[in-house]
């Protein structure tokens, strides 16, 4: 959130070094997405869950780039595109901190 917001506000010289802080902190924390993810799901519903949360984490994909080029053809500029990230990045860590329980396998019961 902090290089999104550096990257809306910032000169020249702090976009670039928002860039590279948000890459390479994405870089450290990507493999944790999909560990978590199994762990919570346990071994009956891993693949089933990965399945979904990559279905669903892709679809950022495809309306990032069109949110952001909306974006900047209404206003003529990248910060509100990076505001935007900011706040989704809010979001995001609100949902690590608050919505997701213990990190153990959850018990499934014969659903599954």
């Amino acid at each position: 959130m902090l290089c999104m917001l550096a990257c809306a506000e910032g000169d020249v010289r702090l976009a670039i070094a928002g860039l590279l802080l948000s890459a390479v902190g994405n870089g450290l924390t990507t493999f944790n997405l999909y560990a978590i993810g199994q762990t919570l799901a346990g071994p009956k519903a891993a693949g089933k869950w990965m399945g979904l949360q990559n279905g669903i984490g892709n679809i950022s994909g495809i309306v990032g780039p069109i949110f952001t080029g909306w974006v900047v053809d209404v206003t003529g500029q990248f910060g509100p595109a990076f505001l935007a990230a900011a706040v989704v990045a809010l979001i995001g860590v609100f949902c690590w901190l608050v919505v997701i329980p213990k990190i153990e396998p959850l018990d499934w019961g014969e659903a599954v």
